[in-house]
């Protein structure tokens, strides 16, 4: 995201989004894909995201991260 809309919580409000179709479609599980040198990895980790693997890049500053987040049984509608 660039550097002038951040901290204004748009991420956030595309996450929570994105999550409440997922509870709305029932899916209870989702993967994202990011890049090691990318912020977005603690922003993911801050809404409970969890990495669960690393993809290793040519570039040694630039593996691919998968993040995975479940859905628990309360959160799901």
């Amino acid at each position: 995201m660039d550097d002038a809309y951040r901290g204004k919580k748009i991420g956030t409000h595309l996450l929570q989004a994105i999550e409440d179709w997922a509870k709305e479609h029932s899916v209870n599980n989702f993967m994202l894909q990011t890049g090691s040198f990318q912020a977005g990895l603690a922003f993911y980790q801050h809404h409970g995201y969890e990495v669960y693997a690393e993809i290793p890049m040519y570039n040694p500053n630039n593996n691919q991260q998968l993040i995975a987040y479940q859905l628990k049984k309360e959160e799901k509608k």
